[in-house]
């Protein structure tokens, strides 16, 4: 019930499009650092872990349980090393 009242409010529209933005111009930037050889640069940027975890934890506390399952899905793999062994097997 959570996830459709926050779909249908503007407080969704309005995070995650921000959010959407700040992701791409994130990427802009790299891409631009990296063709300058600025990795000095590269290394000060925002993470994008980060950016995402803040949009979602800028949610009002009514939102707790899709706060939750968001937390869950985007912590599944700590790494990409069990994901990568289990391609292996």
């Amino acid at each position: 019930m959570q996830l459709i009242n926050l779909k249908s409010k503007a407080l969704w529209s309005g995070k995650f499009t921000e959010l959407k933005s700040k992701l791409e111009e994130l990427e802009v930037q790299k891409c631009m650092y990296v063709t300058q050889q600025k990795r000095t640069t590269l290394k000060e940027m925002p993470r994008v872990e980060a950016l995402i975890f803040d949009a979602w934890n800028s949610l009002p506390d009514c939102y707790s349980e899709v706060k939750k399952l968001a937390f869950g899905v985007l912590t599944i793999f700590g790494s990409t090393y069990s994901c990568e062994q289990a391609s292996l097997a």
